[in-house]
């Protein structure tokens, strides 16, 4: 049938687990805050920047752990889920 014949042709595409995180940082460690996001895969879903930032973000399951821990190394970052 066509629709077996479209699962057999069509590559299946894995998506990471995702877990959300928001973060808030003063806006100087902007730079920082960004390598890490970079580094971890994660995606910025919102971001409010004032004197504080305040971001959302998207981080894979499989590296939150290690999101967190970069995160907790940097002063005065908040961290909630």
């Amino acid at each position: 049938s066509t629709a077996s014949m479209s699962l057999q042709v069509v590559p299946i595409v894995r998506k990471p687990v995702m877990a959300t995180l928001n973060i808030q940082f003063d806006y100087t460690q902007q730079n920082e805050i960004n390598t890490i996001i970079k580094k971890y895969g994660c995606i910025i879903v919102s971001k409010e920047n004032t004197l504080f930032s305040l971001y959302v973000l998207e981080v894979p399951l499989d590296n939150k752990n290690e999101v967190l821990h970069s995160f907790k190394n940097l002063n005065n970052v908040n961290i909630s889920d």
